[in-house]
């Protein structure tokens, strides 16, 4: 039953990420999906048009997050990210990082989120690639104030460093809702 209540409780908080122009971008996509499904349906007495319907609907489907996801980061939440300092402090083992979202897209936002991906320094390209997708030391901050359109708002942020005998490489990313 609390498994039930965490989970519960763990959409609730997903869902407060969601805006009026969010649910309109999954709608419209999943009305596409549903178009080119009916379609493929409508033509079942043609073989290639059925064919070639249902495999664009599959593909909509399987897509549909990158997607939404391209049309949010390029056109509705755009954002700009500038990061003026990005790098270990040099006496001690803690990363400072600097800078400012510019909100240059379409909507208000409510705040920002900031992740930093620790990537151990001096791995080959295929490691680093491992540590892009599958982060083991990651730290995330969000900063719940809000920004108009072209608006700007300036962080700084002290982490320290996962492993202190270790020099990292950050990759540090910014996101807007």
């Amino acid at each position: 039953m609390n498994e039930v209540k965490d989970y519960l409780m763990t959409l609730l908080n997903t869902i407060n990420y969601f805006s009026l122009p969010d649910y309109l971008v999954l709608s419209c996509i999943f009305l596409l999906v549903l178009l080119f499904f009916l379609l493929s349906v409508t033509f079942r007495f043609n073989a290639i048009l059925a064919t070639l319907t249902f495999v664009i609907s599959i593909v909509l489907l399987l897509t549909s997050p990158l997607i939404y996801q391209k049309i949010m980061e390029s056109y509705l939440k755009q954002i700009d990210l500038t990061l003026l300092h990005n790098e270990q402090l040099h006496y001690d083992s803690v990363y400072y990082i600097e800078g400012q979202f510019t909100n240059v897209g379409v909507l208000d936002f409510r705040g920002c989120v900031l992740s930093v991906n620790f990537i151990p320094a001096g791995l080959k390209k295929i490691k680093q690639l491992k540590y892009k997708i599958k982060p083991q030391f990651l730290h995330i901050e969000t900063y719940k104030v809000p920004l108009k359109k072209l608006e700007s708002m300036e962080f700084k942020l002290i982490v320290p460093s996962p492993k202190p005998n270790t020099n990292f490489t950050l990759e540090t990313k910014g996101a807007c809702y």
